[in-house]
């Protein structure tokens, strides 16, 4: 198969059917054509799902993942600013002062002010 043909993620795409919907049956459909001697290069083609793909989903799920991008829901960080801290920083940053400076530039102003 040549490039410029679409392939069938493309066209599932086309359809509306959201990328991450897509993608399931996009990777059992890669496994399946690889299973049946189809090759890997012609699986992606085929697919347009790629090679590098597959393999990070397959390391994963050998170490016990599930292969998702984002498979664990992130912890809140310690330091976390409250809603009325971020407010606060907030107001600073969008003050007339400060309208057309670089939150970096506004750090080192307030810092060498001592405030």
């Amino acid at each position: 198969m040549r490039r410029g043909y679409p392939t069938l993620g493309t066209a599932l795409q086309e359809r509306g059917l959201p990328g991450s919907q897509a993608q399931q049956p996009l990777r059992t459909a890669y496994l399946q054509l690889i299973e049946a001697s189809v090759t890997t290069r012609q699986a992606e083609l085929l697919t347009g799902v790629s090679r590098s793909t597959m393999h990070r989903v397959a390391q994963a799920e050998a170490a016990g993942g599930t292969g998702e991008k984002h498979p664990v829901v992130r912890p809140e960080p310690a330091n976390k600013l409250s809603e009325t801290e971020r407010e606060q920083v907030l107001a600073v940053l969008h003050s007339d002062r400060f309208v057309d400076q670089a939150p970096q530039q506004i750090y080192a102003t307030l810092l060498s002010e001592g405030t």
